[in-house]
């Protein structure tokens, strides 16, 4: 499943060209590509004795393992638009394993700040998607450095994400099929 992207091309060149603070230049992109990533999708059970028993959407990359909340949308069977596809390098039980232990960490730090006992009742394999990000290239100087962004939303991706597109644009330039 391919989430769809809302971002077309242009709106992403926008995006990516915007300078990042006040007084700072605008970089000048001089390629964009979009990518796909695999995400594995899996539904946290919490109970709690004031909430009780509650669901909540959570995605593990499957390049670097790493953590976030997803919110459901749209997805097509096919990429919508022309774009790089990257395969999973963790397997399925390594991302449940990843998820779950970083969930309980986030989980922990909601209890002690609401004074609420929560524990983890199941997590639950829902689907593999993969999620579209923009990456628009230009030169740092004398260097060629890059910059990504959200491919729903347009949120520029922060450190977290930069080893998962290193990894992604290292697979790319090796002509390999991804």
């Amino acid at each position: 499943m391919y989430v769809i992207p809302e971002l077309d091309e242009e709106h992403a060149e926008s995006l990516l060209t915007k300078a990042p603070r006040l007084l700072a230049r605008k970089k000048t992109i001089i390629k964009i590509d979009l990518f796909y990533l695999p995400f594995y999708l899996f539904t946290i059970t919490t109970v709690s004795s004031k909430k009780g028993s509650v669901g909540e959407l959570i995605c593990v990359d499957g390049v670097k393992g790493s953590f976030s909340f997803f919110k459901e949308t749209e997805y097509a069977n096919t990429p919508v638009k022309k774009g790089f596809v990257i395969n999973s390098v963790i397997e399925l039980d390594k991302a449940r394993q990843l998820g779950l232990e970083e969930y309980r960490r986030v989980l922990l730090k909601i209890s002690l700040k609401n004074r609420i006992a929560m524990e983890v009742e199941s997590i639950q394999f829902e689907k593999k998607v993969f999620y579209p990000y923009w990456v628009g290239y230009y030169y740092r100087g004398r260097s060629l450095d890059f910059e990504t962004i959200d491919g729903l939303n347009g949120e520029k991706q922060g450190n977290k994400m930069r080893s998962i597109f290193i990894y992604a644009l290292l697979k790319k330039n090796e002509n390999l099929k991804i």
